[in-house]
This record gives structure tokens, C-alpha cells and sequence, in this order.
């Protein structure tokens, strides 16, 4: 269909002409006085696409008015024939979320002068009818990397605390358990019997880590709020 909305002066006049007799009079209904106007999408001339144009003479009904403009609706008969059907446009399919890249674990060291601290894993583990923590510690640089030492052997000492929750934070509570530790390669492991922190253990413990890499150094590291589940 046209754009431009052409509907003939005659026909617009006459239906003017009409309305003006009887109760079929209405106060809303103008005519386009111009030579010919644009139809907006929008009340604002700037930045507003153009719907159509229409003729001098086309009679239109004023359903509202903003900002200086109307807003109108045009008023009289086409053919049917005419008619198209208004296509919708398709909804925009949501643009999927970059996933972030994945990231690739770092790449082992082999110098100990690199060890910054201790990591430590904790889990709670059912073995048998036996409860245990079971604790693994690994020597890390300071972004994380592995130190890894072939041969390397070195003493440590794991310490495990009940956590307690405060008012706007925790505290460390009593000492329940401590052990030595042997680090080969740079790593270590060991389990406590959940039995060994107590007849009732707490429901939150801290685990505390020291490597002894040579007689004036040494790193650390802890594991804080593990959870202990009751049964």
C-alpha cells in the first residue's frame, strides 16, 4: 500500500458537509488545511519518523493533543480491496551471555624461593563407620601457582581450631587438634578423626598450616569456616 495516505478533497469536503448536519456532527472532526502534512509517529518534528502524508482536504478525527501537536485518526471509506495486513515485527531473540573464558589453571614452579604460602582443602569424609577431616596442603607462589620440588621434603604442622560466629565477624576459639606433617614435592596430606575434636565436634572449625622451608623461613595458611555436618 502507498504510503501516502490519498484520500480526494471531493470526498473529504463532502463528508465534512455531511457531518455537519443532524447529530452526526462532531466538534472533533477537522480537515488538513495545508497543502499537504505529515503524519508522525511521534508529537515532535525532529527525530520522528514519517507514517505518511496527507492531502489537503482529508478529514481527520482529533483523539488527543500534547506539545502542539494532535493526534488524529483519519476519517472516511476505501475500497477493502485496498487493505494489507500489518505485519508485526518478530521479537528480538535475547543476545546470549558471553560466557567468560575459561581459565586455565597456572602452570607449575620448581624454585621453593617462590612458596608464598600454604593452601589448604578441607572436607569432612565417611569412611567406615569413621568420621574424618581429611586435609590437603599444597606450597603456592603468591598468584596461586603450585610449587612443585622433586625430592624436596620438608616438615609442617597443621593446627585445627573451633570458629565461632560473632557480631560482625568470627573468632577463633579453642585448639583441638595438632599435627606434624611431612611436605614432599611440595605437598601434604593427613586426616583427623572427627572423634579427636571433641565428644561433640563444633559445627565450624579453622585449620591453620605452617611448611617449614629452612631454618629462618617458613609460609602459612589456613582454611577458615569448614563446616563440620552433624549426622
Amino acid at each position: 500500500m502507498d504510503a501516502s495516505v490519498r484520500i480526494a478533497s471531493v470526498v473529504s469536503v463532502a463528508l465534512l458537509c455531511a457531518g455537519t448536519r443532524g447529530e452526526q456532527h462532531s466538534p472533533d472532526l477537522r480537515r488538513v488545511g495545508v497543502e499537504r502534512a505529515a503524519l508522525n509517529a511521534l508529537p515532535q518534528s525532529e527525530g520522528s519518523p514519517v507514517l505518511a502524508e496527507l492531502l489537503a482536504g482529508t478529514a481527520v478525527r482529533v483523539v488527543e493533543r500534547r506539545d502542539g501537536f494532535a493526534r488524529v485518526a483519519v476519517d472516511g471509506w476505501i475500497d477493502e480491496a485496498a487493505l494489507a495486513e500489518l505485519e508485526e515485527s518478530p521479537p528480538e531473540s535475547p543476545t546470549p551471555e558471553a560466557k567468560p573464558p575459561k581459565r586455565e589453571p597456572p602452570a607449575p614452579v620448581h624454585d621453593l624461593a617462590l612458596a608464598h604460602h600454604v593452601g589448604v582443602r578441607a572436607e569432612v569424609r565417611t569412611r567406615g563407620a569413621v568420621r574424618e577431616l581429611a586435609l590437603s596442603l599444597e606450597l603456592l607462589t603468591l598468584q596461586g601457582a603450585p610449587v612443585i620440588v622433586d625430592g624436596a621434603r620438608h616438615a609442617g604442622r597443621i593446627r585445627v581450631f573451633e570458629q565461632r560466629r560473632i557480631a560482625g565477624g568470627r573468632a577463633r576459639g579453642a585448639e583441638l587438634v595438632a599435627r606434624a606433617v611431612t611436605f614432599e614435592a611440595g605437598r601434604a596430606s593427613i586426616e583427623v578423626a572427627l572423634g579427636d575434636l571433641g565428644e561433640v565436634p563444633p559445627r565450624m572449625v579453622l585449620v591453620s598450616a605452617t611448611a617449614e622451608l629452612a631454618p629462618q623461613r617458613a609460609v602459612h595458611g589456613a582454611a577458615t569456616d569448614v563446616e563440620i555436618p552433624a549426622r
